[in-house]
């Protein structure tokens, strides 16, 4: 009889059906959790693309700040304008200094000839 049982239900294309139908949809499953992490995986990416290319932005622009001479052993054309920028900024900025200087030495020796009065 349990022979008879397991020849019937070998050749019924109906047993196991449920259990294929299940490992169908548990297979159906997996897949897209695959394809969910594969975008996630691409735009994990794109953000690390973006971040070094910020990066690669803001340490450009710094470097542009430093002298060229350093970077390329000798001023270049194209940093001629910029150079000569920053040259007037420096002029300006030395004679506020001079004059800065020469009004603090003025008030100095006025304290000091006050201090040797009294």
């Amino acid at each position: 009889m349990q022979l008879e049982k397991e020849i019937q239900e070998a050749l019924d294309p109906e047993f196991g059906q449920s259990e294929i139908k299940e490992l169908q949809k548990e297979i159906h499953r997996m897949e897209l959790r695959l394809e969910d992490l594969r975008k996630r995986q691409e735009q994990t990416i794109q953000e690390m693309e973006r971040a070094v290319h910020k990066r690669e932005t803001i340490q450009l622009k710094y470097t542009k700040n430093d002298d060229p001479a350093k970077k390329n052993g000798k001023a270049g054309k194209e940093n001629k304008p910029q150079l000569a920028r920053q040259i007037e900024q420096l002029r300006g900025t030395l004679a506020q200094t001079t004059k800065n200087n020469k009004e603090y030495d003025k008030k100095l020796s006025e304290i000091q000839s006050h201090m040797t009065i009294v």
